[in-house]
């Protein structure tokens, strides 16, 4: 797709699925910069038309929350990397 088609393509997407104008609209950005022409033109269409909240803080935060079955790989790969390093101390010992 050509740049102005992306930026059409964005305008009816948003015109389309998004409430009307003046609503609020959460996005996450998670680098500082956009990462291509797809996501400039909606950012840009939707900081004309809506209130831009970015959720970059607050996706940052729930990143640090961690379910059972998280905690639990977490464990594992702990066990593992502790295993591997005493394997190499011994091997150098040796």
């Amino acid at each position: 797709m050509e740049p102005s088609q992306i930026k059409d393509f964005v305008r009816t997407f948003v015109k389309d699925k998004f409430p009307p104008q003046g609503s609020k609209v959460s996005i996450f950005i998670k680098n500082e910069g956009n990462d291509g022409p797809l996501s400039e033109s909606l950012t840009a269409c939707l900081q004309d038309s809506y209130n831009l909240q970015e959720m970059k803080d607050f996706m940052n935060s729930l990143s640090k929350v961690k379910i059972p079955c998280e905690l639990a790989h977490l464990t594992t790969a702990a066990s593992f990397v502790e295993w591997s390093f005493k394997k190499i101390i011994k091997e150098v010992e040796n």
